[in-house]
């Protein structure tokens, strides 16, 4: 996937989810709405059922009156304790009808004479400048004019009445929730993957182009000794031609290897590609290379001498992709060395590390011996 791609595919998710978002926040803010309107209704239904009751409670009603009435004079002994009874009493008469309706938000009320800022008889955690959004007025009358001559205003407020409403949605408000994270989850799993397939797919193209590079080396080799082959043939040399053979079908085999790598493309897909890691004896892989490239420079004239230590250590690594270095180096010796008949020296040197304090351990993964190649 192209970097141009992979851009748009993350604009278009991300867009589709802030507009998912978008949506359900309008979604949400129509449900506040519809659930106003039916605590609205649910409270109006309330207070006229209270607007009844009181109508029948002459005792109340009476208490309720007298208050008005008074407002503003001590009351006298027999009388202090009747602002309590009758906000006891008118508590108990709210409470009961909103429960009857479902509502079980925190109320709080305050009776109000006409036209006063402040009500005569209140609950302690009423607010007469509460938000007007949370107030619920119903005017008494009926009754109360024949005996009061006078409009009081009973008023009602729902204490926090927008987390009551965001409780009464909860389950949608989870779940819309719930839902926008799981998406959000999704597009970075998927943002995952689009970044993990267009590695692998970076990492299968330059497996191509470096496995292609390889291939060139042992067909080349094949290309050369089958002229060699074919005029030591033709001189009737039976043991030159019978070496060349054995060259050609260590090439042949070199290059079934190949193939092989190849099918492991698969494996690199599904990203459990390893590297073959084994101990390389380094004296047969470098003879090996070492009669391949020696009969490549006499193929063009040339000629290559190769020398290591008769103590030459083994070293840990994948044998195929260490045999396409060196020979990689050795093939650009070849093609690339400035000159029509080159003659090559080839030396490995090894170095002893020193010895380190205690117990002395031989390392797991020996270090790459360097194959520096002198012209």
């Amino acid at each position: 996937m192209s970097v141009r791609l992979h851009i748009a595919v993350i604009v278009v998710v991300s867009l589709s989810l802030l507009g998912l978002v978008w949506i359900q926040y309008h979604l949400l803010s129509a449900g506040l709405v519809l659930e106003k309107k039916k605590l609205d209704k649910q409270l109006a239904a309330a207070l006229e059922e209270v607007s009844q009751e009181l109508d029948r409670q002459e005792l109340l009603r009476g208490q309720i009156i007298d208050l008005y009435r008074k407002q503003g004079r001590k009351l006298s002994m027999p009388e202090y304790n009747l602002p309590d009874m009758a906000r006891d009493t008118l508590s108990r008469l709210i409470n009961r009808a909103v429960r009857d309706k479902a509502v079980y938000a925190g109320l709080s009320f305050g009776i109000f004479a006409p036209h006063a800022a402040k009500p005569f008889l209140s609950d302690p955690a009423f607010d007469a400048k509460a938000n007007r959004y949370e107030q619920y007025r119903l005017p008494l009358r009926g009754k109360w004019l024949e005996e009061c001559h006078c409009e009081l205003l009973l008023q009602v407020n729902v204490q926090h009445s927008f987390q009551y409403l965001l409780r009464q949605m909860g389950l949608q408000i989870a779940l819309s929730i719930a839902f926008v994270m799981l998406l959000a989850a999704s597009m970075l799993f998927l943002l995952a993957q689009l970044r993990k397939l267009r590695f692998l797919d970076e990492a299968k193209n330059e497996f191509i182009n470096n496995l292609t590079h390889e291939l060139k080396t042992p067909l080349f080799s094949i290309k050369l000794l089958t002229g060699l082959l074919r005029k030591s043939t033709a001189e009737g040399d039976a043991p030159k031609s019978t070496a060349l053979l054995d060259l050609t079908e260590q090439e042949t085999a070199k290059l079934q290897t190949h193939v092989e790598k190849v099918l492991e493309l698969a494996s690199l897909e599904h990203g459990n590609y390893q590297l073959s890691k084994k101990q390389v004896d380094m004296k047969v892989l470098l003879a090996e290379l070492a009669a391949t490239y020696a009969a490549a420079a006499e193929a063009i004239g040339g000629s290559l001498t190769a020398e290591w230590p008769p103590s030459l250590p083994g070293i840990y690594a994948d044998e195929v992709h260490l045999r396409n270095a060196l020979s990689n180096l050795l093939d650009n010796a070849l093609k690339y060395g400035g000159e029509k008949t080159p003659h090559l020296t080839a030396g490995l040197a090894t170095k002893r590390l020193p010895a380190s304090r205690g117990t002395r351990r031989r390392p797991r993964h020996p270090p790459p011996i360097p194959v520096p190649l002198v012209r």
